[in-house]
């Protein structure tokens, strides 16, 4: 005899559906706004996010976050890694965007814009990779604003 399903199961499945958040790992895009949204919470309530490895390990790819490691022993007093800025304006926690991913295999390169204004606004090139547990970044570059790069802020014209 088979066994029926309980009503609210049925009723929870039919409301979430396939494309549900429930029914399988995170695409790249709702992981990178995640991540920002998480790294700059952070930073807004004056915690530093490097030091939670935790947290930080759930979303960096394995490379990278060992590669910022090895940045954290030197203490560069440079820009943020995830920012590519020495500090974040302050719509930029509660405004992040992200552009549809271009996947290639294992990988996923997407633009995420921090802010609203034109004058806050904030372009980065993600790019993801896809490993055990899911998309993790592996690479952030900067987005030029009309292609212009200098030697003291370097940038990408377009993600790769």
């Amino acid at each position: 005899m088979p066994k029926r399903i309980p009503s609210f199961a049925l009723l929870l499945a039919l409301l979430l559906g396939p494309g549900s958040t429930f029914a399988g790992p995170a695409e790249p895009e709702t992981r990178a706004v995640a991540f920002y949204r998480w790294y700059l919470k952070s930073l807004e309530s004056n915690q530093e996010p490097g030091r939670d490895r935790k947290t930080l390990s759930a979303y960096v790819s394995a490379s990278r976050f060992k590669a910022l490691r090895k940045d954290m022993r030197m203490d560069d007093a440079g820009s943020d890694y995830f920012l590519k800025a020495q500090d974040y304006l302050e719509d930029w926690p509660g405004n992040i965007a992200s552009t549809p991913a271009k996947q290639d295999g294992d990988v996923a390169t997407l633009s995420i814009t921090l802010g609203t204004t034109p004058e806050s606004q904030h372009r980065l090139s993600v790019q993801m990779r896809h490993e055990t547990d899911g998309w993790k970044i592996q690479r952030v570059q900067r987005l030029c604003a009309d292609n212009a790069e200098t030697q003291d802020d370097p940038c990408v014209a377009q993600p790769d």
